[in-house]
């Protein structure tokens, strides 16, 4: 009991706490009130009276509650802004002690921790040894934390600094900033959308304390908006990316038509309907080139080349006229698309339904200028004997060079037959090259 006994001497004594900022002002009832105290001890008393002790607390029946080895976890009464500190605490209990005077109450903003036992060295021992388990178990989203234990002065400091970077733009019209970014370069839209979600941060953190004085400072209620404008062109320049590339890239190809968005100024209901036909048909367009099973066939990357002129048309805000004529160019580029890919088949069904054997065939085709008949008989055969090989040894693959060799005596007299008159060392590497190739590739994915 000699702690409290000290802290009842020291109250007693009428002098101000050393080094202690002003609390909150309190109810001016308390004033005519007299303090009415209560004491826990973990050794003394019973359940039914702790519990008594404790919602009288709570309501604000009880003015001053002395604890000793009691309540520190589990302990939630917002009015708690007080604390008096009398015995060495340590570790964890430490902080859990410490964390009883930190629940959000009316216009409190803060909680007071009286220190009579000289806590600032365990105090700085355990928080430095929480904060090390932090960065052990959060890694590099550590920094998503951090925002958490600033202070208002630094929540001050950064409104100002993104109220100046926000300054030149129209934060009550979207329309308005979005035209306003339309010309602005990648890394100046990056360093905009870093102080938007900055913003968006520091609101939830002003709500969290209850910093009603700050939400004033921006235009809070509009920003989320203009974060969403914001990441909508970043995106666009994104797919603008892919669309310009000359590679015919398939997954590259399905994001672009996936997220294939127009803008509009001013719409009716008629032109929402068409707007939804038209999306209708870059759908299933865009199901018809993911459904090519030959990307390098000379005819694809004409179509592909014609699909790249209509997506980058996504700018235009299109009138009624100007939807109904991009879904006739679409429905048309569909059907192109549709017959590659039937005739695709048909030739794919003549080697077992084999998409490596229709690509070695239409690129010998292409390159030897040789009759879909004669090249088909011979490497129909071809395809065989490797399949039989491979069935006996599946590990032929896992080397390169090996099998590349091994296909050069597998396939000797077929690729004579093949080949015929324009059999040469030349055009029997290609051969070769082709075979391994597709194989090759079909394996890696298999093991990858």
């Amino acid at each position: 009991m000699r702690a409290v006994s000290r802290l009842e001497s020291y109250l007693h004594s009428h002098k101000p706490f050393p080094q202690l900022p002003p609390p909150p002002p309190v109810s001016s009832s308390l004033d005519s009130k007299p303090l009415i105290s209560a004491l826990i001890l973990h050794d003394q008393g019973d359940k039914h009276s702790r519990a008594k002790d404790i919602e009288d607390f709570k309501a604000g029946k009880i003015s001053l509650l002395f604890v000793y080895n009691m309540l520190l976890t589990g302990f939630d009464a917002p009015r708690l802004k007080k604390l008096y500190l009398c015995r060495k605490i340590e570790s964890h209990n430490l902080l859990q002690a410490l964390t009883r005077v930190n629940r959000p109450y009316k216009s409190f903003h803060y909680g007071y921790v009286v220190d009579f036992a000289d806590i600032d060295r365990e105090f700085d021992k355990t928080n430095k040894a929480y904060w090390d388990e932090l960065h052990r178990e959060l890694g590099d989203d550590i920094d998503s934390y951090t925002g958490l234990f600033k202070t208002l002065e630094e929540i001050k400091a950064e409104l100002e600094s993104i109220k100046a970077t926000l300054w030149e733009y129209d934060t009550s019209n979207a329309e308005e900033f979005r035209l306003q970014i339309e010309k602005l370069s990648k890394d100046k839209l990056h360093t905009l959308q870093s102080q938007l979600q900055s913003a968006r941060e520091l609101y939830n953190l002003i709500a969290l304390h209850g910093y009603k004085e700050l939400e004033s400072k921006l235009p809070f209620s509009s920003l989320a908006r203009l974060l969403q404008v914001l990441q909508d062109r970043l995106h666009t320049l994104h797919i603008q990316e892919i669309i310009d590339s000359t590679d015919p890239d398939p997954s590259l190809l399905s994001q672009a038509l996936e997220d294939y968005i127009f803008s509009f100024t001013k719409i009716d209901e008629k032109e929402l309907l068409l707007l939804d036909g038209l999306k209708s048909q870059i759908a299933r367009t865009r199901e018809a080139f993911l459904s090519n099973i030959d990307n390098a066939d000379p005819i694809y990357t004409t179509l592909y080349q014609e699909l790249q002129r209509l997506l980058a048309k996504r700018h235009i805000n299109p009138t009624q006229e100007q939807i109904a004529a991009l879904d006739s160019e679409y429905k048309s580029l569909q059907a192109r698309i549709d017959a590659l890919n039937a005739a695709d088949e048909r030739l794919c069904a003549k080697y077992d339904k084999d998409p490596k054997f229709l690509r070695i065939h239409k690129r010998l085709r292409e390159s030897l200028h040789l009759a879909d008949p004669s090249i088909h008989e011979s490497l129909l055969a071809i395809k065989h004997t490797i399949d039989h090989q491979l069935l006996n040894n599946r590990e032929l693959l896992a080397n390169q060079a090996f099998f590349t060799t091994e296909l050069n005596q597998l396939t000797k007299s077929q690729a004579k037959a093949l080949l015929e008159t324009r059999y040469s060392r030349e055009t029997r590497s290609t051969l070769t090259s082709l075979l391994a190739n597709e194989y090759l590739h079909q394996y890696k994915g298999e093991s990858a």
